[in-house]
């Protein structure tokens, strides 16, 4: 996947992060640490579809130019890629989740 490639030569590790969160609340100096994760269903015809379409694409428009920066894709194929993104989160079989993380401590 692009965007893992991505953050691997920026020198982040697109698997771990979301384990790393507790243990660097922990290092911060929190207390009693929780974690609560979160599921977010952004398929075609949810009442979130248009937000969420709408952020992706924010995103796309972010991450596409320091692909091409890093020669992980080129011009065109970035192009190409966006409008990609965009027309087939607009088909009726289109199903995506997306997965959060909410870690919180306490201090004293």
């Amino acid at each position: 996947m692009l965007c893992q490639r991505l953050l691997r030569q920026r020198g982040q590790n697109p698997v771990n992060w979301l384990c790393e969160l507790e243990p660097m609340i922990t290092a911060a100096g929190f207390q009693e640490s929780s974690a609560v994760p979160h599921i977010v269903n952004y398929s075609y015809g949810v009442p979130m579809h248009e937000d969420w379409k709408r952020d992706l694409m924010l995103w796309t428009r972010k991450w596409l130019p320091q692909m091409i920066e890093l020669g992980l894709i080129t011009q065109e194929a970035a192009l190409s890629l966006g409008e990609r993104v965009q027309r087939e989160m607009s088909f009726p079989n289109f199903h995506a989740l997306q997965h959060f993380l909410t870690v919180w401590g306490r201090k004293s």
